[in-house]
């Protein structure tokens, strides 16, 4: 972890899809860490010239103050915005955020704050970061409508008076991080649904999620004699949350650039890894595990919601259709390299069985891949 006074730089960061013996997403990473060198002499000095200017606190009969320029912050469509100016005036103040209520949360979900507590000499000052950042866990409950982020923070004070902070914020909904369910009954783009209640009734949903269809779609046409989809990290983003039509076009030669086909293969893993629900339900993993051939796997898909069975049935067939066209020729780094298949099945298994985190022991990492062989070797 970096300090302000310890540097810690990324240098590089890469992920392994090729590695398959793992149930998890091998990366790695480069870092340069500057660590100051410390003369114990001047840092004892400077430690008792701290105290002393802090070390009457409690006894003076002058409360500390301290001085925001901001206490209301609008971060407009979800973006990083910075308190910058925090100043101690005249006398030392240490200060902390605290909740709204005794047993109550001191900041949403959605929100972040750093540092959390601090302590400034007399004419000091020190910049307090918020930051949104809405994850799997925060995403959903404002996914299903056009969600106004307002909170309010209390900064509390030793010996001093409280400050308020209001943050205002537009969220803007998206298709990743939903259930299956939802996004079936979704009337058209997520980004149009205004509140939950329009959500078409269960028996006008589609088939499958349109998001998970576009992806499948342009994928089957485009990008199945890409050697190396799903197993590099894209540069682009695509954005599913509109329904307005992709933005990239083929070169003259018809086909479309390397790197596109990458970030579309990306997005698919990213959209199965964020849902909220994974497509095979958690109840239904072990009886999953037990399946010993081809046919006992597809009897286990009579007991599938609709949504997830429609989705494993067009994902797999797209997966197995990506295998057929692979030679198998992959490098030659070990005398039995994995399949097609096989690394398709380790990259794409830990999303589509994803564990319930409540339920131990887990299921087998093995077991998972072995089931989606059942479909796409």
């Amino acid at each position: 972890m970096a300090s302000p006074r310890t540097v810690v730089r990324q240098e590089s960061y890469a992920g392994h899809r090729g590695i398959t013996f793992s149930d998890h997403r091998p990366v790695s990473a480069d870092f340069l860490l500057e660590v100051p060198l410390v003369d114990n002499v001047q840092f004892n000095a400077a430690v008792k010239t701290c105290y002393h200017k802090v070390g009457d606190m409690e006894e003076s009969e002058q409360p500390p103050k301290v001085k925001l320029d901001q206490t209301l912050l609008d971060f407009g469509v979800v973006s990083y915005v910075r308190i910058a100016p925090l100043t101690a005036l005249q006398r030392p103040c240490a200060y902390r955020f605290v909740p709204l209520e005794s047993d109550g949360c001191i900041h949403p979900e959605w929100l972040k704050i750093e540092p959390m507590t601090g302590l400034l000499l007399p004419g000091e000052g020190s910049n307090i970061s918020l930051t949104i950042c809405i994850d799997k866990q925060s995403a959903p409950p404002l996914n299903m409508r056009h969600a106004r982020l307002d909170c309010t923070l209390i900064m509390h004070t030793l010996f001093g008076k409280d400050h308020f902070i209001t943050v205002h914020g537009d969220y803007q909904p998206t298709c990743f991080a939903t259930t299956l369910s939802d996004l079936v009954r979704l009337p058209g783009p997520v980004r149009e649904l205004n509140k939950a209640d329009q959500l078409l009734p269960q028996t006008q949903a589609a088939n499958a999620p349109r998001e998970i269809m576009r992806l499948i779609n342009w994928l089957m046409t485009h990008a199945t004699d890409t050697r190396d989809l799903f197993l590099t990290a894209a540069d682009e983003e695509l954005s599913l949350d509109t329904g307005s039509e992709f933005p990239f076009k083929p070169g003259t030669d018809g086909q479309y650039d390397r790197t596109i086909k990458i970030a579309f293969g990306e997005t698919m893993v990213r959209f199965l890894d964020s849902l909220v629900e994974p497509v095979v339900p958690s109840q239904l993993h072990s009886k999953c595990l037990q399946v010993v051939d081809r046919d006992e796997a597809f009897e286990v898909l009579n007991e599938f919601p609709s949504e997830s069975v429609n989705v494993w049935i067009s994902f797999t067939a797209f997966l197995h259709f990506v295998c057929q066209q692979s030679d198998d020729k992959t490098e030659e780094t070990s005398p039995t390299p994995p399949s097609k298949a096989h690394i398709l099945a380790s990259i794409f298994a830990p999303s589509l069985m994803r564990d319930d985190p409540s339920v131990y022991p887990p299921a087998s990492p093995v077991g998972k891949q072995k089931f989606v062989l059942f479909f796409i070797s």
